[in-house]
């Protein structure tokens, strides 16, 4: 595929575009921050953007490790899935790559055979949304069960309290029930 060699032409252009696309989800005081993505433990977010969509490019282009594609989408979901995004504004970041690719590559898309070639990448880019999405759904039940199970534990203790005081008012009272005798 031809398309490959165009892409991997503009890989550097096109992976910074859409860092800076992803990142304007953003509020501004955090798009400002997340932009100093080499400092991986200053800025944990920028960096994990920054590296793993690198990562899902590189192999969207060459299909050569679809787990490593699936750990990259992940790494990027989970964060996305804890900052409460909804699921379209989590896998949105994909739609936003398949924009970028044909910005970039306008001039030659005017190629019918270039044009056919970049509707079939984009039918790995569809195929890596529903697996983001699948990934979503799952990271924000996995969260749903920590908080369920914090609410439970919470309750537990709470009558764990409830019950100890209760018997220790059922104890006093019946220390002074048997004074009374």
């Amino acid at each position: 595929m031809r398309i490959l060699s165009y892409l991997k032409d503009k890989e550097n252009i096109i992976i910074e575009k859409w860092f800076d696309v992803m990142i304007e989800s953003y509020p501004a005081d955090a798009r400002k921050f997340f932009n100093a993505k080499e400092k991986q433990f200053s800025n944990p977010i920028g960096y994990t953007l920054s590296k793993e969509i690198e990562i899902i490019f590189k192999e969207l282009i060459i299909i050569n490790n679809p787990k490593l594609l699936e750990n990259s989408l992940e790494s990027i979901i989970k964060i996305k899935a804890v900052q409460d995004f909804s699921a379209s504004q989590a896998v949105e970041f994909l739609f936003q790559l398949k924009q970028i690719i044909r910005q970039e590559l306008k001039d030659v898309l005017k190629e019918k055979e270039i044009l056919t070639e970049l509707l079939e990448f984009e039918s790995r880019i569809d195929n890596t949304i529903l697996i983001a999405f699948d990934l979503y759904m799952k990271s924000r039940e996995i969260l749903y069960d920590i908080k369920a199970n914090e609410v439970k534990r919470r309750n537990f203790k709470m009558i764990e309290r409830l019950n100890k005081k209760y018997e220790e008012i059922d104890t006093s009272s019946k220390t002074q029930d048997s004074r009374d005798e």
